[in-house]
């Protein structure tokens, strides 16, 4: 009785087409966990079914913009804007609304420090009925205001007494 004898280019054809038929159906099926992590929505505080392009909870940092995580609590979320923390209102993902209050001002317009707040307009787009509310503090003369409402109040912070303006 003879050996059988195989070419060796044949012996490697026949244990590449196994290795072959063996793994690849491993590397087909495979998913990238990023895409599953990014792919789902997630809850924060008392707002549900957030999407890109916010990120925080349970859903990383490589799901969402750099600029919008979310810090999330038993009630509202909050998101660190510029230095200035806002308590999530609302997000609307199919008409792409955000709903922001500061926190700071959220239950008293007179807050123990004064900061300025602008909003990044490389971030945001404002729709057409978005109405600002100016407040100025120890301001002896206040800006021209052609319409709207001007509301005074008094601040009573750190044993110092002052006078608050809303504009509208």
């Amino acid at each position: 009785m003879h050996p059988l004898h195989l070419p060796g280019s044949f012996f490697f054809f026949i244990i590449t087409i196994t290795f072959v038929f063996i793994h690849a159906p491993k590397f087909a099926s495979s998913v990238d966990e990023r895409y599953v992590n990014c792919n789902r929505t997630f809850a924060c505080g008392n707002i549900e079914n957030i999407g890109y392009p916010f990120w925080g909870s349970d859903r990383p940092d490589y799901c969402g913009f750099p600029e919008f995580q979310l810090n999330c609590g038993d009630s509202a979320p909050e998101i660190t804007i510029m230095s200035a923390t806002y308590h999530v209102l609302g997000i609307n993902n199919e008409s792409r609304l955000l709903t922001l209050a500061r926190a700071d001002y959220l239950e008293n317009p007179c807050p123990t420090s004064l900061i300025n707040t602008t909003l990044n307009p490389d971030l945001f787009e404002f729709t057409p009925d978005t109405q600002d509310i100016n407040l100025y503090y120890h301001c002896p003369q206040i800006p021209n205001q052609e319409t709207g409402l001007i509301i005074n109040f008094t601040c009573h912070v750190n044993a110092t007494t002052f006078t608050g303006v809303y504009l509208y």
